[in-house]
């Protein structure tokens, strides 16, 4: 569990605990420059379903829903704790897939300085 974020920063997501025993990421927080759709996401639920596989250690079996280029689209994914301390998220669409590290986030940036929270 915990907060993270992604390759550019431009974003912090938390990954918790959710119904049924299972797991999910949620957007907490975004960048001032990030466009409009991504601002409003904000407190959207982006990956469901996930489930903790201790014999492979990660979590597998989610759904991420991803969008590019004003398109959207739910691709399956698994997130793997890496022993740096950072978590790689892998997300596979058909034959195509993509993997990222997220970067842990000790407290993520709304609750360290009011004055980067996003307006309502």
């Amino acid at each position: 569990m915990g907060f993270w974020t992604g390759e550019q920063a431009k974003a912090q997501f938390e990954l918790r605990p959710a119904d049924g025993g299972t797991y999910e990421v949620a957007v907490v927080w975004v960048a001032e420059d990030v466009e409009e759709r991504g601002r409003r996401m904000v407190g959207e639920r982006i990956i469901w379903g996930l489930s903790w596989n201790p014999g492979s250690s990660r979590f597998v079996g989610g759904t991420a829903r991803m969008e590019r280029d004003g398109r959207t689209a739910e691709a399956s994914c698994e997130l793997r704790p890496r022993k740096d301390g950072n978590l790689e998220f892998r997300a596979g669409y058909g034959f195509l897939s993509r993997s990222v590290v997220w970067v842990r986030v000790q407290k993520p940036v709304d609750l360290m300085d009011s004055s980067a929270r996003r307006a309502p």
